[in-house]
C-alpha cells in the first residue's frame, strides 16, 4: 500500500527485524503518528498502524462499537508483527495509550511508548460525572478552546454517539488497573501545552508503570498532537535514541 504523509489509511512499512506497533488516538486515523512511524521506518524499524473501527469515517460510525473492538483489532496486529519481527515494541498515542498499555500487559513485547496517554483528560470531570448536552443521541461537551484547533474538531464540531463516553471512560479504568502489570521498559512523552490530556495523565502512567522501569519527559512547546507539532523532530530524534539505548546498549549479563 502506498503511503503518503497525508494518508489517513492503515499501513505496514520497512522491513527491519524490530517491529513497531503505533496506535492512533480517540477519533483519530495513523495520520496522527505518522512522522515519527517514517523516522522509524527510515532508521531500519518495520512500523505497522491500524485504523481504528468506527474512526476515519463519519462519527455515526462509532454507534455500537466497543473498546473491546479497538483491543481486538489491536492486539491481531501485534501477534501479525511479532510472527515477522525478532522483538516488538508498542506505541500508543492518546486512547492508543490505554490500548497499547493493555497489549504490554498481556502479550510479550520488548518496549511501550506513550505518547500523551490519555489516563486523565482535561474534561476528566465532565466526562466522569456526564456533564454533557445530549442532542439527538449524541453528546457535545461545554468546552471551548480556540488554541488547539483539534480540540474544537473534537470536542465541539463533532458530534460522537454518547455509547462512547462509556466505552471511553471503561477503557480508562481496565488500562489504569493494567499499569502496574506492565515489566517492560516504558518511556511516557506529554506536552505541558496538551489542551487535551492533563499533566497528570502522565505522572498517573510513570507511577503505575513504576518509576525504575520508566522515563518521563516533557515537552514544554508541545500540545496535544506531539507529532504534528513544533517539537515534531526532537521528539521523533528523542524517541529513537531511547529505542536505541533500550535494543542495541549491552545487559549487564552480557557485559560479565
Amino acid at each position: 500500500m502506498a503511503v503518503t504523509t497525508h494518508s489517513h489509511l492503515p499501513y505496514r512499512a520497512g522491513d527491519g527485524k524490530t517491529g513497531v506497533l503505533l496506535i492512533h488516538g480517540f477519533f483519530g486515523s495513523p495520520h496522527e503518528v505518522f512522522p515519527l512511524s517514517e523516522c522509524l521506518r527510515q532508521h531500519g524499524f518495520r512500523v505497522s498502524s491500524v485504523l481504528l473501527l468506527g474512526h476515519g469515517r463519519n462519527p455515526e460510525a462509532l454507534r455500537g462499537v466497543r473498546w473491546q473492538d479497538w483491543l481486538a483489532a489491536v492486539r491481531q496486529e501485534l501477534l501479525d508483527l511479532q510472527q515477522q519481527c525478532a522483538e516488538v515494541v508498542v506505541v500508543g498515542f492518546s486512547m492508543g495509550g490505554l490500548l497499547a498499555t493493555l497489549l504490554a500487559k498481556e502479550l510479550p513485547i520488548k518496549a511501550l511508548i506513550l505518547l500523551a496517554p490519555a489516563f486523565h483528560l482535561q474534561v476528566q470531570s465532565l466526562v466522569s460525572r456526564g456533564g454533557f448536552r445530549p442532542t439527538s443521541n449524541v453528546f457535545l461537551p461545554k468546552l471551548s478552546d480556540s488554541n488547539q484547533t483539534w480540540v474544537i474538531r473534537l470536542w465541539e464540531a463533532v458530534r460522537i454517539p454518547l455509547s462512547m463516553v462509556g466505552q471511553f471512560i471503561a477503557l480508562q479504568k481496565v488500562a489504569r488497573l493494567a499499569l502496574n502489570s506492565v515489566q517492560v521498559p516504558s518511556l511516557i512523552i506529554q506536552g505541558t501545552s496538551d489542551q487535551v490530556v492533563h499533566p497528570r495523565s502522565a505522572e498517573i502512567a510513570q507511577h503505575g508503570l513504576g518509576l525504575s522501569q520508566s522515563t518521563l519527559l516533557w515537552f514544554h512547546n508541545s500540545g496535544h498532537i506531539l507529532l504534528h507539532g513544533s517539537e515534531q523532530i526532537t521528539i521523533c530524534e528523542t524517541i529513537l535514541a531511547w529505542l536505541n539505548q533500550i535494543l542495541f546498549s549491552p545487559t549487564t549479563e552480557q557485559l560479565e
